[in-house]
């Protein structure tokens, strides 16, 4: 049986889900040409820099990054 605890806790993630779900949503409607677009393929390379250049770990800190459209 859940606690009240756990319940409050089960509806708050579930509120997080389905705004985190929206906002995404609302980002490629707004942006269709990010459709296709992956974070995997970001983390890979930014995991890739900073085994081979731990240093760049600070001049990445607290950067965006954006895609370009020409």
């Amino acid at each position: 049986m859940k606690t009240q605890e756990h319940r409050i806790e089960d509806l708050q993630r579930s509120r997080f889900e389905a705004d985190l779900e929206a906002s995404i949503n609302a980002l490629f409607c707004r942006c269709p040409a990010l459709c296709g677009f992956t974070v995997r393929e970001i983390v890979a390379a930014l995991v890739q820099l900073l085994d081979e250049c731990p240093e760049a770990c600070e001049l990445l800190r607290e950067r965006t990054f954006a895609r370009v459209f020409h």
